[in-house]
């Protein structure tokens, strides 16, 4: 995004360029200028709301006051249930000996986390074992901690035959809706096996279990220390993409951390990296009680699943140092926030998790345009004809203009040859181009301010003028002093200028 700021400075030059002398005056409306031009070249109106017109309303805002504010956002960070889920379905995808009754099932999970339910929304079952007794075997299976689609205790009953040492294979059985309630978190398999002739027990030797495709939909337990690594991110500030020098203070800035947040666990952020860096090349940490604490997430507790809980924090000047680091010609915001459930071991919390789960986290910039300016520099090089001036002998260019904004302009103009060397200045100094707006105490603007600019060419400034290929124009943009201190201004949708040009030749 190319910021508002930029584009009104932008716009402020390009109006004195929209207007070269030199071009054809074919068409240009001349109407109400002064007649004391010799050759009056146009005019030009700039408001504010033809500069808003078309932009992204995400990206450029305007209060009921008018207020402008501009708004830089970064990538969306998005971290899902599918890690945790991962970890137990891969646990169980291989065949499982069951080596005694009864039998621990290996379901494992990421480090500090006790499963106490599972809920299942696919997935089978079978069980296999060599019998070479020559007789039928009896075998009951029971898992009391798996319940079916009606909440009743997987039991089953099989009688295997003698295959003559060929593998014996029960059918499959669906899984789909079933529920693991493990309170201890642990998950069992108990069987018996007799002889049908003889009802002699017997241990069977191999006998597996094979889980296949099993996918959770719902997981219930402790949630211990868990790091969710969110990743560095970049959010690029275009305020000072043409800053030579100068600066920019913003009264109000904000700083956004959107989070939506569906894990059903207490979730604190961990600030691994948040700083701004600056045009000058500096690395400035944003300082705050909450980055050294955190920021505790909202979360939907177990009597809300399925919803999104939603956390709005804004860093401000009153409890951060936004309003140093962001008023020092910021160029980037770089951070990282990773996050980390249950950060104070609570155990007394059951926390969950669905197949739907996730966090999402964003962060923004917000600048009010509410500030002050001092010697902010820009500048914009053209191309320039100076075939016109072949037989002037002098020439004056005359500026009126009438200004709406609180921000006072002065220009300097400088002409370059083919390789941007300067070969002649127009000023010693920097000319005021235009008077800033009077301003009230709430730093609106009261009223329009009237500033005449007269442009001398003549003599050697004229010549090297003729030689010239290109024109800079630097423009350096300050809000007013009052009463020894500079009050803090505000840029809104409804201010304009005017600039009006009239050419004296001899």
């Amino acid at each position: 995004m190319k910021s508002l700021f930029a584009l009104l400075l932008g716009s402020i030059a390009l109006s004195f360029w929209a207007c070269n002398p030199l071009d054809n005056y074919a068409g240009i409306d001349r109407g109400n200028l002064d007649a004391e031009f010799a050759v009056p070249i146009g005019q030009m109106e700039l408001k504010m709301q033809d500069l808003l017109e078309g932009k992204n309303p995400d990206q450029i805002t305007v209060d009921a006051d008018g207020l402008i504010r501009l708004h830089y956002q970064g990538d969306l960070l998005t971290r899902t249930s599918e890690q945790i889920f991962d970890a137990i379905e891969t646990s169980l995808a291989f065949p499982i000996p069951i080596d005694s009754t009864p039998f621990l099932l290996p379901l494992s999970a990421p480090d500090g986390l006790e499963i106490y339910r599972l809920d299942l929304r696919s997935g089978t079952m079978q069980f296999t074992t060599v019998n070479t007794t020559g007789d039928f075997i009896q075998l009951h299976i029971e898992l009391p901690q798996v319940l079916d689609e009606n909440m009743q205790v997987v039991k089953l009953d099989y009688l295997v035959p003698d295959l003559g040492g060929t593998p014996w294979f029960s059918d499959i059985i669906d899984m789909t809706n079933y529920t693991i309630d493990a309170p201890s978190s642990e998950v069992y398999v108990e069987y018996t096996a007799t002889l049908l002739s003889s009802g002699d027990s017997l241990e069977l030797d191999p006998f597996l279990i094979q889980l296949s495709q099993v996918e959770f939909s719902y997981a219930e337990g402790y949630f211990a220390n868990q790091l969710h690594d969110n990743g560095l991110d970049t959010i690029d500030i275009d305020l000072f993409d043409t800053w030579l020098e100068g600066d920019v203070y913003f009264e109000d800035p904000l700083i956004h951390i959107f989070v939506y947040n569906s894990f059903g666990v207490p979730t604190r952020s961990i600030v691994q990296v948040f700083e701004v860096h600056t045009a000058l090349g500096q690395i400035l940490p944003l300082e705050s009680p909450y980055i050294d604490n955190g920021i505790d997430f909202e979360y939907p507790d177990i009597n809300h699943v399925g919803e999104t809980a939603v956390t709005h924090f804004i860093f401000d000047k009153g409890n951060s140092n936004i309003d140093d680091i962001l008023g020092s010609e910021p160029t980037q915001l770089v951070y990282e926030v990773d996050a980390i459930t249950n950060p104070d071991n609570d155990t007394a919390i059951v926390g969950y998790i669905t197949d739907s789960s996730q966090y999402t986290v964003t962060v923004a910039v917000e600048l009010p345009l509410y500030g002050t300016a001092s010697n902010f520099k820009v500048r914009d090089t053209l191309d320039w004809d100076a075939s016109a001036l072949a037989n002037a002998q002098e020439m004056e260019l005359k500026i009126i203009t009438d200004n709406g904004f609180p921000l006072e302009a002065k220009m300097d103009l400088l002409f370059l040859d083919e390789q941007n060397q300067v070969i002649a200045t127009v000023f010693d100094k920097p000319e005021l181009l235009m008077a800033a707006a009077p301003v009230n105490a709430d730093g609106f603007p009261t009223d329009v301010e009237q500033t005449v600019s007269l442009i001398p060419l003549s003599g050697d400034l004229l010549a090297n003028a003729r030689q010239a290929d290109k024109i800079a124009l630097l423009l350096s943009f300050s809000t007013s002093m009052q009463d020894g201190s500079q009050p803090p201004v505000k840029i809104t949708d409804e201010q304009e200028m005017n600039i009006k040009l009239g050419l004296k030749f001899k």
